[in-house]
């Protein structure tokens, strides 16, 4: 191939790929909605949903165990290991089925005022309530979920 011909294609495939970055952009949402929050998650196909969750528990599992542990934990001070201690006792990852959180998601979203709330602090939310948290902290989540959707 000589070098007009790798210049063409070059050129057809950047032009190719912005027409379509803008016709996604167009599709997107008019408003400021939240597209990782209540309508992504509703307009979802359960299947979609399961790995959605899948894919948050495993890099958290990986977090914890892989980086954390065998990473970060050898190089910290005290202080750090407190850190990371306190850091999973904040985010409970409950033996439960993926099923439930997914129902749990459900659950958050069914009150209208978490509709803006996106979709990580709903996962949060049913996190902690599936772990058995305190109300009080469960109610702390979700206002820090409202907030973050507000802005």
């Amino acid at each position: 191939m000589n070098r007009h011909s790798v210049n063409s294609v070059m050129l057809v495939t950047a032009v190719v790929l912005l027409g379509l970055n803008l016709i996604v952009r167009a599709s997107g949402p008019k408003t400021g909605a939240n597209v990782r929050g209540y309508e992504f998650w509703r307009t979802m196909p359960d299947k979609m949903k399961l790995g959605y969750v899948y894919g948050y528990s495993d890099a958290e599992v990986f977090w914890e165990y892989g980086v954390l542990e065998d990473s970060l934990r050898p190089l910290c001070p005290a202080d750090g290991i407190k850190q990371i201690d306190t850091w999973k006792t904040n985010f409970p990852v409950p033996m439960v089925p993926m099923s439930q959180v997914m129902e749990g998601i459900d659950a958050f979203y069914k009150d209208w005022r978490n509709r803006s709330v996106p979709l990580f602090y709903a996962r949060e939310v049913a996190l902690l309530e599936l772990s058995g948290r305190p109300q009080k902290e469960i109610d702390e989540a979700a206002r820090r979920g409202r907030k973050a959707g507000s802005e």
